[in-house]
């Protein structure tokens, strides 16, 4: 809800999204690039992160799985061995 107790719309939202990453000082080129190589970040690009962070920070395969509102662990161990691997990352570091 908006403070005007409305709904949001999903119109716009990637560039809502956008705009508030500027606002909080998040400047990293990649994320605002759009070229045949990249495309700008979007607000749905952030639930595609939880899993992956969430292992990396050993969370549980069950407690993980229901955030999401996965069905079952298949689909979060997919998502968990996306591209990034941000699992060995976080555990590298």
């Amino acid at each position: 809800m908006n403070e005007d107790g409305e709904r949001f719309s999903v119109e716009h939202a990637a560039e809502r999204f956008r705009a508030h990453l500027k606002l909080a000082g998040i400047d990293r080129p990649e994320l605002f690039e759009d070229s045949d190589e990249r495309q700008q970040v979007r607000a749905h690009d952030t639930r595609s992160t939880f899993i992956p962070v969430a292992f990396a920070n050993r969370r549980s395969e069950t407690r993980i799985a229901d955030r999401p509102r996965h069905r079952g662990s298949v689909v979060t161990r997919g998502a968990a061995e996306a591209p990034g691997r941000l699992q060995s990352w976080a555990l590298a570091s």
